[in-house]
């Protein structure tokens, strides 16, 4: 687990980390609150060229296949809800002293 986190660390961004965040306060929350953050974040002048190209699908299938998130089944509106390998991810973020900040 700790050689897959550390080769997802080197590729998330910091704005996955941060709905990752918030899905381990929350536990579970609405896709489409995740889609208005991922389009502020997509407008952010530093960050625009980064994501110019990229939707809000991609962005949150990455989370998705990681197995950090899972869509809620049935649920409506569509919500996600962080997995134990989520948590596990930030918790190893936590103890390899990682920082949380990175771009995108």
């Amino acid at each position: 687990a700790t050689r897959i986190h550390e080769t997802n660390y080197r590729v998330i961004f910091g704005s996955q980390i941060h709905a990752l965040k918030t899905l381990n306060v929350t536990g579970t929350g609405p896709v489409s609150d995740f889609e208005a953050f991922y389009e502020t974040v997509r407008a952010t002048p530093a960050w625009e060229a980064m994501h110019k190209d990229r939707t809000f699908d991609q962005w949150g299938q990455f989370l998705i296949d990681a197995a950090y998130v899972v869509l809620v089944e049935g649920s409506d509106p569509p919500a996600v809800q962080i997995t134990p390998f989520g948590k596990q991810f930030l918790h190893w973020m936590v103890l390899a002293g990682v920082p949380d900040v990175k771009p995108g």
